[in-house]
């Protein structure tokens, strides 16, 4: 099975906080062809790989924006990656000739640069990334350009009435490729060392989102959703109630109209803290907190809602579940816990271990690429 990434530039950048770190370990791990139509470097007869990859270095410059302006050949190397050591196509041609598979890891299908290839014949996996944004757009350019399937956070065509919604052809056609977490994000300190409390961090949106610089990109996703205002409501019920939560739980939380707060260092946090709440939202995924904060060493205090137990997490054995959006049940399992320090402990410890050996960065690219084989071997 010879897989090629199209328009591999979203790989790449800093990698220390890059929540989808996956798509540049699968380039790490797997060497796939790079699809870069968008340049059609052309070669005189006979020219060497040398004189092709300095055409590249600067076919590549100032075309979508500051992780492309500098050429793929450099974005290689600077991520400890030799050019040499891949394929590559440019061409609809060359991809045919050359790959199996076809997979996209930026989203929006609909911008030039990502659209999927109608005439590749093989298996195309693109990614629905964003998929709120110009959902009915999206939608149709995946469909119309033949994606056999999506890759997704979690499998959206079960959890996500949104995405039930608009993407219809879709279901029973998800793979679901978790965030993971980056190696930033590490036992600093000792469980029994922490403050015995939850920590409760991250945005807390309205679904009307106000820092998307072009609303029109979020109408479908306002109008299936006007009875709602917050996109993180469990988060928002969380602000509305830290006064009553005082004794179990600390809240970093922005007051809207604030909706983010980057004051705070989120590996020191996680650290500080015995317990984390985290929060699936209206689209129902978990956040890339699941796996950064258990990386970290503290507990999660989720919902009972089953994307979570689709990871492996267990209520009571290496995480603490509540029932959805019921604040008081939130209050009496997280006493109950503090309460017993070694049990809270173990829970501890096997949360690392799971989420460490299943959800490292490294660890979910290997997932991915088993699972495209899979799907390939059964003829899609």
């Amino acid at each position: 099975m010879k897989v090629a990434v199209h328009n591999p530039f979203r790989c790449f950048g800093p990698q220390t906080r890059n929540h989808n770190g996956y798509n540049y370990q699968f380039l790490r791990q797997f060497r796939p062809i790079l699809y870069c139509p968008e340049w059609q470097v052309r070669l005189n007869a006979g020219g060497t790989l040398r004189e092709f990859l300095r055409s590249l270095k600067t076919a590549a410059r100032g075309r979508f924006g500051w992780e492309r302006s500098r050429g793929l050949s450099p974005l290689l190397r600077d991520c400890g990656l030799s050019p040499e050591e891949f394929d590559y196509a440019f061409s609809v041609a060359e991809l045919r000739r050359k790959a199996d598979v076809l997979i996209c890891f930026n989203g929006y299908p609909y911008r030039e640069g990502n659209v999927p290839v109608k005439e590749f014949a093989g298996l195309k996996i693109y990614h629905a990334y964003e998929y709120v944004f110009r959902a009915t757009e999206s939608y149709r350019s995946l469909t119309e350009q033949g994606v056999d399937y999506v890759m997704g956070y979690t499998r959206h065509d079960r959890h996500c009435p949104f995405f039930q919604k608009f993407y219809p052809g879709f279901t029973d056609r998800v793979v679901a490729v978790p965030f993971g977490f980056g190696e930033r994000f590490q036992v600093q300190v000792p469980f029994g060392d922490r403050t015995a409390k939850v920590v409760a961090l991250g945005a807390v949106n309205p679904v009307n989102d106000p820092t998307v610089a072009d609303p029109a990109e979020l109408q479908d996703y306002v109008t299936f959703y006007a009875d709602r205002f917050w996109t993180h409501q469990w988060r928002r019920l969380l602000v509305e109630h830290e006064d009553t939560l005082a004794e179990v739980m600390d809240s970093q939380l922005p007051h809207y109209p604030k909706t983010k707060d980057y004051a705070y260092d989120a590996v020191a946090l996680l650290n500080r803290y015995a317990l984390f709440a985290n929060d699936e939202g209206l689209m129902q995924f978990p956040p890339a907190r699941t796996y950064e904060g258990t990386a970290a060493g503290a507990v999660m205090v989720s919902s009972d809602h089953p994307c979570y137990g689709e990871l492996g997490f267990q209520d009571g054995v290496n995480c603490i579940m509540h029932r959805r959006h019921d604040v008081a049940d939130f209050r009496e399992k997280v006493q109950f816990y503090l309460q017993r320090p070694e049990q809270l402990a173990a829970i501890a410890a096997a949360s690392v271990t799971m989420v460490r050996e299943r959800y490292s960065h490294a660890a979910v690219a290997r997932q991915l690429h088993s699972d495209i084989a899979q799907i390939y071997e059964r003829g899609h």
